[in-house]
């Protein structure tokens, strides 16, 4: 779905990115590569190859769109280094010629030695790229001039149905200054939003993007 946002066209993509046509440039927060891993390493029961789940949506939505450059807007990774981690480099010699840029997220604590090895360009707080302020957590005082795109908050948003009926999905959650990014990984939560009146809101739904306020 197209939206227009700071004079710029915006495409939401079902597998829960932004594409921005105009600069080459893609989107997309809240991986949590290898987090799996470290819940199985603990001893969890949880579903393995998670990780490899989300490479693979990555490299279609690349495919596609074929972008210049790929912005993470924070934890692209869980948390510390376990061997789930070589994943992203095996995948990056596929897609070498597209650049790799991290905004730093809380999650994102590995040693610098280690994105270093992944070609990533790491930015610690937050990257301007006109109109587009890039964050990883939404600004508490958004300055007037710039369109933040950030993650953290894992949106999702409750449809109710009749007979008390819900279903909550992920999904865009597009205010006048901020724009949230639903978690792109295929292992994590998610939480609901409260929208006010003047947001707008698309969820994600089968394979298509839908507006629901």
């Amino acid at each position: 779905m197209e939206i227009e946002v700071a004079g710029e066209t915006l495409l939401l993509l079902p597998e829960k990115a932004i594409y921005w046509k105009q600069g080459s440039a893609l989107f997309l927060s809240d991986l949590h590569l290898a987090k799996d891993g470290h819940f199985r390493r603990n001893g969890f029961a949880v579903p393995a190859n998670m990780s490899r789940v989300t490479l693979d949506r990555l490299s279609a939505i690349i495919d596609s769109c074929q972008p210049s450059t790929i912005y993470f807007l924070g934890d692209l990774f869980h948390s510390e280094y376990n061997r789930q981690v070589d994943l992203l480099k095996e995948w990056y010699r596929t897609y070498a010629h597209v650049k790799l840029v991290l905004i730093s997220g809380n999650h994102d604590i590995m040693d610098s030695a280690v994105y270093e090895a992944l070609q990533l360009q790491v930015v610690p707080e937050s990257l301007y790229l006109p109109p587009f302020e890039l964050v990883h957590a939404p600004p508490e005082n958004p300055l007037p001039d710039r369109y933040y795109l950030c993650g953290h908050l894992h949106p999702a948003f409750r449809l109710t149905g009749r007979g008390r009926q819900s279903l909550r999905l992920p999904c865009f959650w597009m205010g006048e200054r901020i724009g949230v990014l639903p978690a792109f990984g295929a292992f994590t939560g998610s939480k609901s939003i409260k929208a006010q009146q003047t947001d707008s809101v698309y969820v994600v739904a089968e394979q298509q993007v839908v507006q629901v306020q």
